[in-house]
């Protein structure tokens, strides 16, 4: 019978029902693996020397969002800004436009603003 070779083949599964201590290691592990931190690859002089080069009358440097090595242009108060975009300048953050219902998807798009952190708090 088909079944038989089936048995034969196949090895055995077993519930993790069964098992719940098995069950609460799995959990525990991916709990334990979920929450290590994002760590960057170091910013090598080959990555570095890879960057496009920023022009002279940039006010002011800053980083690539994520993980990136380069220096970029910062963005200036009430510029457009996003996930995708070049980071706000210093004392300013990327937040979505007033009244935008859509937050996410603005960022995202790169609608957002970059406005005074100081305004945020308040």
């Amino acid at each position: 019978r088909s079944s038989d070779l089936y048995h034969a083949v196949m090895p055995a599964t077993y519930s993790l029902s069964r098992y719940p201590s098995a069950l609460l290691v799995l959990l525990l592990l991916s709990l334990a693996m979920a929450s290590e931190p994002l760590r960057c690859a170091p910013c090598t002089d080959e990555r570095v020397a890879l960057c496009p080069s920023v022009t002279l009358d940039c006010p002011e440097l800053a980083r690539e969002q994520g993980c990136g090595c380069c220096l970029t242009c910062a963005l200036p108060r009430g510029a457009p800004c996003g996930v995708h975009t070049s980071r706000c300048g210093r004392g300013l953050i990327c937040q979505p436009r007033p009244g935008d219902l859509r937050s996410l998807h603005a960022l995202i798009r790169g609608q957002g603003l970059c406005v005074d952190l100081e305004e945020m708090e308040r």
